[in-house]
């Protein structure tokens, strides 16, 4: 189920001789780094960990990697930076400012680098990081075509500016920066093309609308942040509000990618093994050992093994998965035979490398040897949610998070514990006497925390769908007041 996809940005700029753009995107992280060839030699910005498609992509086309530029020191994900410049001789170059624990260029602003016939210069834009770059492709008769702007600017938001390390600088100061640094980008010409980091989904920004590319002009109209009307205590104030609070992991990942890691090579080798039932449950009974199941859940939830997290690969896995475990939990995956390897992978790149190995067979080794461990999650159509929600009886668990309850509402007398927190908040539902009735946005989130309370030995529970089902039907909306 790989979920990687390489393709040319012909939608915004047309391959010529002198270059040509491919665009990586990785969609459980929603995240985009970027290929540029010319004339024999290529870059990468903000390469993903796992790199063996970019290798094979160096190898097609007979190019050397020069340069891999990247945006900043990441904190959702870690680069695969370190282990190309292994294996390709490439030299990493980050923004000014940017010290790390293996070698690299700190550019300076407004340094320039020649690729094959085109030229790649460094804008420094603080903001999101103190060194937080922008690269700007050139083309051979001196015309900026593009800006990859990493986590500065999105198409329609900008960057998160929470995540400086503890004393360096507070939110307000990168906020700050962060606006002039647009001030910097405003003044280039309106048909250059901006290729972001990230797109809708990433938890870098707040509102990233969906796209992997757009004109400045487009963006000058579209984004808060090019307002000539916005002062910049205004923006201060809009860019450091109603942020969600950062997953731990985000801090793991940026000490990670600035100070180094283990090879990848090296990791997989240590992670990719076959374990059978007796193993996996000896293992389990061991401290921080987590049984994830990434089957998709139209298969998993009519059964699984208790004890074991429902976390599909269709959804954004790695997040969650990296959201709800430490950096340190020891995990086993039961996959789809086939998957594992994309199963692991995706876990590697947001830095969980604790991984013990695979179920051997995958689910058909739980059938086989330990059937009195299956089980699943009782799902009921909106027209038996109705009844019990008109007859009061169901207490309605909502998993969404804090700005969904903010922005849209919440049903009634609904209990609000986001999938987030919920391993802290799941004692207070001992005492219900009624069933739980769960529930989402998409019905994703409320089959994690289905699989979570069935590992705690919650059995009088409901999957009841989605909120606008639950809405539709008969539930009343109110307006959630924030405390």
């Amino acid at each position: 189920m790989e979920e990687t996809q390489i393709c040319p940005v012909k939608n915004f700029l047309d391959s010529t001789k002198e270059y040509r753009i491919e665009q990586i995107s990785t969609g459980c992280l929603a995240q985009y780094a970027y290929y540029i060839e010319s004339n024999g030699e290529a870059i990468l910005i903000d390469p993903m960990r796992d790199i063996e498609n970019i290798n094979n992509l160096l190898n097609k086309n007979k190019v050397k990697l020069k340069y891999i530029f990247e945006t900043h020191f990441h904190a959702d994900f870690v680069s695969g930076h370190i282990d190309l410049a292994k294996k390709t001789g490439a030299e990493i170059v980050f923004g000014p400012g940017a010290v790390a624990g293996y070698k690299i260029i700190s550019a300076r602003d407004n340094q320039v680098f020649s690729v094959g016939k085109i030229q790649i210069k460094l804008i420094h834009t603080p903001g999101h990081t103190l060194e937080s770059s922008c690269f700007i492709l050139i083309d051979e008769s001196g015309v900026e075509k593009a800006i990859f702007t990493g986590d500065t600017i999105f198409l329609g938001d900008v960057g998160r500016p929470d995540l400086a390390v503890k004393g360096e600088i507070d939110e307000n100061g990168l906020a700050g920066l962060l606006f002039d640094s647009i001030q910097k980008i405003k003044l280039l010409n309106d048909e250059i093309i901006v290729f972001p980091g990230h797109g809708a989904g990433s938890a870098c920004g707040k509102s990233i609308q969906a796209g992997s590319g757009d004109s400045l002009k487009n963006q000058k109209q579209k984004n808060f942040a090019f307002n000539d009307n916005i002062s910049k205590e205004e923006f201060v104030a809009i860019a450091t509000s109603n942020l969600p609070t950062p997953p731990k992991y985000f801090f793991y990942d940026a000490k990670m990618n600035k100070e180094g890691y283990e090879d990848f090579d090296q990791l997989f080798d240590k992670s990719f093994k076959a374990l059978n039932y007796q193993q996996l449950e000896q293992l389990e009974k061991e401290k921080d050992v987590i049984v994830i199941d990434t089957r998709n859940p139209s298969i998993s939830t009519k059964e699984f093994l208790r004890g074991s997290h429902l976390i599909p690969l269709n959804i954004t896995y790695a997040i969650w998965c990296a959201t709800l475990f430490k950096p340190e939990n020891r995990i086993i995956i039961i996959a789809k035979p086939g998957d594992e390897k994309e199963s692991i992978i995706r876990l590697f790149r947001v830095g969980y490398n604790n991984i013990i190995g695979f179920l051997d067979g995958g689910f058909e080794s739980i059938r086989m040897n330990a059937p009195e461990r299956i089980t699943s999650l009782d799902k009921i159509d909106y027209d038996q949610s109705k009844t019990l929600i008109d007859e009061n009886k169901v207490e309605l668990v909502d998993v969404r998070e804090k700005g969904e309850f903010e922005n849209t509402g919440v049903i009634e007398n609904s209990h609000l514990y986001p999938l987030s927190e919920f391993d802290k908040k799941i004692n207070e539902l001992k005492t219900s006497q009624k069933p739980l009735g769960i529930y989402c946005k998409s019905g994703a989130r409320a089959t994690i925390a289905g699989s979570i309370l069935k590992k705690n030995n919650f059995n009088n529970f409901l999957w009841m769908g989605t909120f606008s089902g639950l809405t539709e039907k008969s539930a009343k909306v109110v307006k959630y007041i924030k405390k």
